[in-house]
């Protein structure tokens, strides 16, 4: 009995990471969104309750970007710097 338990269970898990893959392929696009510059960092975690939290996976996603106005204050620092 023990390994049909794990064997449900083995097969529930496998197939929500399937599903996860697939949600990650068809928002994709919407994820990282044109008008965003400077990525500087993308991350994104998937969450698979197990124990009394068994249910539906999460999928949480986050994007780092760089401070445009910092970048091109240097940039136009060290271009003046190098007409000197």
């Amino acid at each position: 009995m023990a390994k049909e338990v794990k064997r449900s269970y083995r097969d529930d898990l496998v197939q929500q990471i399937k599903d996860a893959g697939q949600e990650l392929i068809d928002t994709a696009e919407q994820m990282v969104r044109k008008d965003v510059r400077g990525i500087s960092g993308f991350y994104i975690h998937i969450d698979f309750p197990q124990g009394d939290r068994v249910g539906i996976p999460e999928i949480t996603y986050s994007t780092e970007t760089i401070c445009t106005n910092t970048y091109h204050r240097l940039l136009n620092e060290e271009l003046n710097n190098g007409n000197d």
